[in-house]
């Protein structure tokens, strides 16, 4: 039921918002009583942190599998821009979540998610200054920058997707 909730409420969350989203809907679509959601979770909050952290931990284990047997930090770095893109266009419902609702809550850089997103965040950052180290890439290259400049334009490039609808 866990799992079921999440996908429906994912798909609710993305549409309408966290604030116009009810508990009494996400019950509603799942066909269960509002009182059977409270047995999972704390509140629509906690119910959008861990939908986050559900896909994200799909994320980084989709992105593990695809970087097996990739060694050279070129092709490491194009495969992860790759899977980062590819999961944006196969999950547009959780992107929309992700950058319309879960960053603009305090709470949520303080939810077991964020930790998600931070170690994906490490992995960039070590395959680019593995990069580095080899001379694949420039030694004057901060990885810790470039990494924020990957991670920002893929934004970007999310962003624009969603309001220009490709």
């Amino acid at each position: 039921r866990r799992e079921e909730i999440l996908l429906v409420a994912e798909d609710i969350i993305s549409r309408k918002g966290l604030a116009d989203t009810k508990i009494s809907e996400i019950a509603g679509a799942v066909g269960i009583a509002d009182s059977v959601i409270y047995q999972y979770f704390k509140g629509k909050q906690d119910i959008l942190f861990c939908t986050a952290e559900k896909r994200l931990e799909e994320f980084l284990a989709g992105l593990n599998e695809h970087l097996q047997g990739i060694q050279d930090p070129e092709s490491r770095l194009r495969k992860v821009i790759w899977f980062h893109l590819y999961n944006n266009d196969t999950h547009p419902a959780w992107l929309t979540i992700q950058l319309l609702e879960c960053r603009v809550l305090r709470e949520f850089y303080d939810a077991p998610a964020y930790r998600l997103i931070r170690a994906y965040s490490g992995m960039l950052r070590a395959i680019l200054k593995d990069g580095i180290d080899q001379g694949k890439f420039r030694s004057d290259l901060n990885p810790s920058i470039m990494r924020d400049i990957i991670l920002g334009t893929l934004d970007s490039e999310a962003i624009n997707s969603w309001v220009t609808g490709y």
